[in-house]
């Protein structure tokens, strides 16, 4: 039962790390979006939406992944841990779908 715990906490923390190392990319990969005088085209704007949404659900979940880490010495947390690695994943996915889409549908050139 103690090895369960320690490999749980070291997966949570882990996890933790790995969704805040994530957002980071992403909210830099949105920073540098544009051109120099400030234009977006459409599909920059649809990223830097989908990068915001991305930022509003991967630090709180960040979180909770890391408090979990935390609280595993003293408490099981397979299940929860399981299901948010299990419903982030499944966050992860819709958002590339969407992000696929708008890739092929909407016109990235700056110019008309």
């Amino acid at each position: 039962m103690r090895q369960s715990s320690a490999s749980n906490r070291v997966a949570a923390f882990l996890c933790a790390f790995l969704v805040l190392a994530l957002s980071g990319m992403i909210y830099l990969d949105g920073q540098g979006l544009g051109f120099p005088d400030g234009f977006l085209t459409e599909l920059d704007r649809a990223k830097k939406l989908l990068g915001q949404i991305f930022l509003w659900v991967s630090v709180p979940v960040a979180l909770w992944l890391g408090w979990l880490g935390w609280v595993a010495a003293r408490q099981p947390i397979g299940p929860p841990l399981r299901s948010t690695i299990l419903g982030y994943g499944v966050f992860l996915l819709i958002l590339l779908g969407i992000y696929g889409y708008l890739g092929q549908t909407l016109d990235a050139s700056g110019g008309g």
